[in-house]
């Protein structure tokens, strides 16, 4: 059987001993039926993983103690996506999938047509949601890094936020010229990382591609077909990780 991963924001320095989170406790005990002496899989979300046992005191104290550390295998290319606010919680899964397809970053934004209008009261919440969304994609696919998931901003602002040395890549349903396909086919040009920005489900305006274009972003086309962005989000991550090497990049050698 595959060992269970937990996330531990921690030092993963072997002979250290950390308590078990309520939740991991619960996870692996009720859930798993596992106990003290049973070795479990670590990640600290930040590109480190690690193998622990399972301690349980006298008193019912659960603990895990640090066997062994490693440096996870990182990517090739730093992944950045910048999403608008889509409609009825689909930004939930979009960050899931993200996560799962290798998303280093995320820079959530609201654009001109964006129909999703964050109330800032509640944007402290949301973000919490989805960093424990993102948390749980990474236990389950095995990344050993959480994506950094940016507070919501406008569309202006969220432009001054990417990398200055990305690629940049703006989706957008009206481009006549450049199609996903022939700017892929580019290669990243010597970039460290790469940018793709998805808009809203009305799409972004001619003068946001502008604003875009002003900024390096080269606009491209994913085809005839009218996507739904959140299918969207996923057919071009998957691209960009083929073409661009994400996909071959396996680790190897460390207990599963």
């Amino acid at each position: 059987m595959t060992r269970p991963r937990i996330y531990l924001p921690r030092a993963l320095t072997a002979g250290d001993r950390y308590p078990l989170a309520d939740r991991d406790r619960q996870y692996l005990g009720k859930v798993l039926r596992l106990g003290g002496g049973d070795r479990i899989l670590l990640f600290d979300g930040r590109g480190r993983e690690g193998e622990g046992e399972i301690r349980v005191s006298a008193a019912g104290d659960w603990e895990v103690a640090v066997l062994e550390s490693w440096i996870a295998d990182a990517a090739p290319l730093s992944l950045v996506l910048a999403q608008a606010l889509p409609k009825a919680g689909k930004m939930d899964l979009i960050l899931q999938k993200a996560t799962e397809l290798g998303v280093d970053a995320v820079h959530p934004f609201v654009s001109q047509r964006s129909v999703p209008r964050l109330d800032p009261d509640k944007a402290g919440a949301r973000r919490e949601r989805w960093q424990k969304i993102a948390m749980e994609a990474a236990r389950q696919c095995r990344r050993a890094s959480l994506p950094e998931i940016h507070p919501v901003v406008p569309f202006e602002q969220m432009l001054e936020e990417i990398p200055r040395d990305a690629f940049r890549i703006l989706c957008w349903e009206e481009e006549k010229n450049l199609d996903i396909r022939t700017l892929l086919g580019k290669g990243p040009e010597g970039a460290s990382a790469v940018c793709v920005v998805i808009g809203p489900e009305g799409g972004f305006t001619a003068e946001e591609r502008a604003a875009a274009q002003a900024r390096g972003f080269a606009s491209a086309s994913l085809g005839p077909r009218l996507l739904k962005v959140e299918t969207a989000v996923l057919a071009v991550l998957a691209l960009i990780q083929y073409e661009w090497g994400g996909f071959f990049d396996l680790p190897g050698g460390r207990p599963a």
